[in-house]
């Protein structure tokens, strides 16, 4: 057992999505200043439902993401 957890992120989480989003930035030369906690927290948790994000979380720290773009087209069956 890896003892990771995959779980809806939640409030929170942010500064460890703004964390992780940030490490991410850096390694493909991207810009890091829009990667704060107040930023997560005003573009990822509101009533929006056009992506989810998703945590791996260890011994109960976040430490990996990952953003799921729903798109209602590919929803119809």
């Amino acid at each position: 057992m890896t003892g990771i957890t995959i779980r809806a992120a939640r409030p929170k989480d942010a500064a460890a999505i703004a964390r992780l989003s940030a490490e991410l930035n850096e390694v493909v030369n991207d810009s890091t200043e829009h990667c704060t906690p107040e930023n997560i927290k005003a573009t990822l948790f509101f009533d929006d439902t056009s992506f989810h994000v998703l945590v791996a979380e260890k011994d109960g720290e976040p430490v990996c993401l990952a953003c799921l773009p729903f798109r209602p087209t590919y929803a119809r069956l």
